[in-house]
């Protein structure tokens, strides 16, 4: 699992929020932060300080971080899900003419289907 440092972190937001406002190329990562940052603009404060990487954080800007990481997390978890069960299905439609040349003509004969 994905453990990083705190410093990791806030430079990670930080340098995603700076990427999407000059609108460089984002990884999709930075792609789910910054949509997060850009949904809430109590956060722009702290990705917006130069300065914010030194300093300490206040508990309220922890928690905004936590909460944005958190959803971070769930939405490329989701992500990933999705690419999953596409390929389900893409691999299930591919596979069933290939399982039907396989049923035996009697089979079919009594009504044997393949979904």
């Amino acid at each position: 699992m994905f453990n990083p440092s705190r410093d990791q972190v806030r430079s990670f937001f930080i340098e995603t929020w700076r990427k999407h406002r000059a609108r460089e190329v984002l990884t999709p990562m930075e792609t789910i932060a910054a949509d997060i940052i850009g949904l809430h603009p109590e956060y722009h404060a702290i990705v917006e300080d130069p300065d914010a990487i030194d300093r300490d954080f206040t508990p309220e800007d922890l928690n905004l971080l936590t909460v944005m990481a958190n959803i971070a997390a769930v939405r490329l978890e989701h992500a990933r899900l999705a690419e999953i069960e596409q390929a389900e299905r893409i691999m299930a439609r591919d596979i069933a003419p290939a399982l039907k040349s396989l049923i035996p003509a009697e089979l079919v004969a009594r009504g044997f289907k393949v979904t």
